[in-house]
């Protein structure tokens, strides 16, 4: 006799969904055609803001951080997703959550105002929504007629349930190098 094949394998609920949602707002000031996937370095791996063990795992250029209206690069490393603005390549607090502060993120269709004589003009935006636990809601916008947000949706699962524990941030970096015995020291 076999086993079930759907049985439950992740160890925190992540779920995601597509919807679609009619709105008003406009892009009009973001220039999607600006942003040049190719001006940008692939190595980031000596950012100083990447943790001791932090690596990168997936690097998604031309994303637009919808909550302030940024476009810059989208990084997901095996323990959060950061997001570094373009021309500066500054870590943005508000685009930055560690993985297991992700309670689920979803995918979404934003459409702009239906009109006949500009549907071309103005393709729908593909939007990834990401909500905390504690309860904080990040939007990535991303180009349409690529297949980025797919594949930070992947990558995101990939991450976030990995095959190995040994993967996982926590047993990646080993015991703190933190050197200083005085308790107070501690205290941030």
């Amino acid at each position: 006799m076999t086993a079930p094949l759907n049985s439950p394998r992740r160890l925190r609920s992540l779920r995601y969904s597509s919807e679609k949602m009619e709105g008003t707002g406009s892009w009009d000031v973001i220039e999607w055609s600006k942003l040049d996937p190719a001006s940008w370095s692939s190595s980031f791996s000596n950012l100083d803001c990447l943790l001791e063990s932090e690596r990168i795992t997936f690097e998604c250029c031309g994303v637009i951080l919808v909550n302030t209206h940024e476009a810059g690069t989208l990084l997901l490393t095996n323990f959060r997703i950061l997001f570094l603005t373009e021309g500066t390549r500054k870590l943005v607090p508000l685009g930055t959550i560690p993985l297991v502060a992700i309670e689920k993120f979803s995918k979404m269709v934003l459409k702009g105002q239906s009109n006949r004589h500009h549907s071309d003009k103005n393709p729908p935006k593909r939007l990834l929504q990401v909500t905390g636990k504690d309860m904080r809601i990040i939007v990535y916008g991303f180009r349409p007629g690529t297949k980025q947000r797919r594949a930070v949706v992947d990558a995101i699962l990939k991450c976030s349930n990995p095959e190995r524990v040994w993967d996982l941030y926590a047993f990646s970096c080993g015991p703190s190098k933190f050197g200083n015995k005085n308790p107070k020291g501690k205290i941030a």
